[in-house]
């Protein structure tokens, strides 16, 4: 499934640390959490690969089980397909940019980890404030 024209559904069914587990997800996936996938490209994902080139998604939809191993929060937007950790970029510069000029519900950098995570709203949920934090050897803190 073409979600924009640089970004599939494939692309969003992986685990940097749980390879297994994600390549089991595909009969997960039903309209709601594409749908929530391809807001999450139109919105933030395709306008970073248009500005910065490729970037690499190295968490992106979890099923339950993926969730649990990734120890993730029973919350996760990752759950709702509203989320993406992005890796293979200056994560300073893109974190800058997000900030800057996109519409995005969470984004928080991780120096120590070297990955952005970049969220949009649930539909469910509408929360329309916009969280920016910077999370270094697990403290969290707004910027």
């Amino acid at each position: 499934m073409i979600l924009t024209r640089n970004f599939s559904l494939v692309e969003f069914l992986v685990s940097a640390d749980h390879p297994a587990l994600a390549a089991k997800m595909l009969p997960d996936v039903d309209a709601r959490i594409a749908s929530n996938l391809q807001r999450l490209c139109d919105t933030i994902l395709q306008p970073l690969r248009d500005k910065f080139g490729p970037l690499k998604i190295l968490s992106g939809y979890r099923s339950v089980e993926l969730n649990a191993a990734a120890k993730g929060s029973a919350t996760s937007q990752h759950r709702d397909g509203c989320a993406a950790d992005l890796g293979g970029i200056d994560i300073v510069m893109v974190w800058e940019y997000i900030v800057a000029n996109l519409n995005y519900h969470q984004v928080i950098r991780y120096p120590d980890k070297n990955f952005v995570h970049v969220s949009v709203e649930t539909f469910e949920k509408a929360d329309k404030t916009k969280k920016k934090m910077i999370c270094d050897k697990g403290v969290y803190t707004y910027a």
